[in-house]
């Protein structure tokens, strides 16, 4: 008879911790401002002005990749004569 181990549920921070794929649809309000390399206040106020749409589930944001690539673009500009 084989003895099986025990396995301990995830803890909060472990599920936290989770790794997003490449490919998910949508990604948190810190994964996402990881990785268009900006601030999560930054991020945070640009959905407070209305700039970037944002996916709630109760108190947690979500975005969608092609809204913050819509919402990079949005803001390029050309600076120089």
């Amino acid at each position: 008879m084989e003895l099986m181990e025990a396995q301990t549920p995830a803890t909060k921070k472990q599920r936290k911790r989770r790794a997003v794929s490449p490919t998910s649809r949508l990604i948190s309000a810190r994964q996402a401002s990881i990785e268009i390399g900006i601030a999560y206040t930054s991020l945070r106020d640009a959905v407070h002005r209305g700039e970037v749409a944002v996916v709630r589930f109760g108190r947690s944001w979500f975005f969608e990749r092609r809204d913050l690539d819509a919402w990079i673009t949005s803001r390029k500009e050309r600076v120089g004569a």
